[in-house]
């Protein structure tokens, strides 16, 4: 039984919040497959209709309809293993070769760059990053900035590393 403040909370196998799937594991591979199934889904219609629409179009409903499944909430499952990430770039360089009209053995980063965009990992790490850019110049919610804080907020005696974030190990009590 997991305690939070003094209050027992009810296991279960996986938890679907924000439409972020959770298991017990902490294994984001139920969540990937969704985003897979749901991006896959997208591509098809943007298949069917594709040769009807010029290149610059057809990447920009891909940046608005698959685009944003991959992206959502990627700072929180940004760590997924290797095999859910691999899922993500398949999604990607389907896309690009349907975009590009370009064929299976075509290099993904010779297509990547040409219409400059970043793997799907690199883009996670970059949003993680403006996140944490935000909230260390105080353009976030006031609850997430409290979160971080500084060995100098805490009061500690003065270093080098004063501005270095103070990074709290989580109180969690485990009940058997």
């Amino acid at each position: 039984q997991v305690m939070v403040n003094e209050e027992a909370l009810e296991m279960s196998e996986e938890v679907k919040y924000l439409r972020v799937t959770i298991n017990r594991q902490l294994s984001w591979k139920k969540h990937v497959d969704g985003i897979q199934k749901k991006c896959f889904s997208k591509l098809g219609l943007l298949f069917r209709v594709r040769r009807a629409l010029p290149t610059e179009l057809t990447k920009r409903l891909y940046l608005a309809l698959v685009q944003p499944h991959l992206d959502y909430c990627g700072v929180v499952w940004e760590e997924c293993s290797q095999v859910d990430a691999r899922k993500l770039d398949s999604v990607q360089r389907r896309g690009m070769r349907m975009i590009l009209d370009e064929k299976w053995d075509c290099s993904s980063a010779a297509m990547r760059s040409r219409l400059g965009w970043m793997t799907p990992v690199n883009r996670r790490r970059m949003m993680r990053m403006i996140v944490m850019r935000r909230c260390l110049s105080g353009r976030c919610p006031t609850y997430l900035r409290n979160l971080l804080r500084t060995n100098e907020d805490l009061g500690r005696h003065s270093t080098r590393r004063n501005k270095n974030l103070y990074l709290p190990v989580p109180k969690v009590k485990l009940v058997s």
